[in-house]
């Protein structure tokens, strides 16, 4: 039976990765009775650490490390800090998850924020550049899964424990605010023009907006659509009943 430190050691050099002497000391006590989920996000970390980086420590807990590791990410890669609070918590706030696609709406509708990526490559925005947003994603998106839902790649944290940190950290403090921004976006999802099916063309809108609605208290939207029959008969042809 493997060690975790052969464990670690392995999945270092998939990655063509290798500590320092002096960093194994420093985390050699870190690996001892630990669940795999501890082990994978100790990986997570220590494979950007630098051959200089011999100071650093690693927290005793799978929630801290979780947090040490977003934290870790945006120092060392110079992200801004308001893109992970702001994108973990729409993600956290949704009902199954948020497409790549709907978090580059979502934060591209917050001028505030979007200013904060102006400068001499992008004086002016009115969206956010993809690049920002994959460069971010590229270095976490291995503690999130992608799920196929309602025809769209959804993102959500792959494990409780990562979702419950999350949702604790970056939802919590602005839930209703968050929520209230889903509502209004999947409330546009729709053709005011058209009739059954085709104004409620959107599978994604039938499943979010109900939610969003509640979790967010705007109690005119949410009658509005229980009271809709043709929102009601778009939700029953679609199996959109949960």
């Amino acid at each position: 039976i493997s060690t975790n430190k052969e464990i670690l050691e392995k999945l270092l050099e998939s990655q063509n990765r290798k500590l320092t002497i002096k960093q194994w000391e420093k985390i050699n006590s870190n690996l001892e009775n630990i669940t795999p989920l501890h082990l994978r996000l100790i990986f997570e970390i220590v494979k950007h650490w630098k051959s200089k980086q011999d100071n650093l420590l690693l927290e005793d807990s799978e929630e801290k490390l979780i947090i040490q590791f977003f934290e870790f990410i945006v120092e060392q890669y110079h992200h801004k800090e308001e893109l992970l609070n702001l994108s973990f918590g729409y993600i956290a706030a949704s009902k199954d998850g948020l497409s790549e696609e709907e978090l580059l709406d979502l934060l591209s509708n917050n001028t505030d924020f979007l200013k904060l990526f102006q400068n001499d490559r992008y004086p002016s925005l009115n969206r956010l550049p993809n690049a920002i947003w994959s460069r971010f994603y590229y270095y976490v998106q291995n503690i999130f899964t992608e799920k196929l839902i309602d025809g769209e790649m959804l993102i959500k944290p792959y494990h409780r424990i990562i979702e419950e940190v999350i949702r604790e950290n970056y939802y919590e403090k602005n839930a209703k605010q968050l929520n209230k921004k889903l509502s209004d976006y999947f409330y546009f999802k729709q053709d005011k023009n058209k009739t059954w099916n085709e104004r409620y063309y959107s599978l994604r809108m039938l499943s979010e907006l109900p939610y969003q609605s509640y979790k967010s208290k705007s109690s005119k939207q949410l009658k509005e659509i229980l009271f809709d029959l043709e929102f009601a008969g778009s939700v029953y042809d679609n199996n959109k009943q949960d």
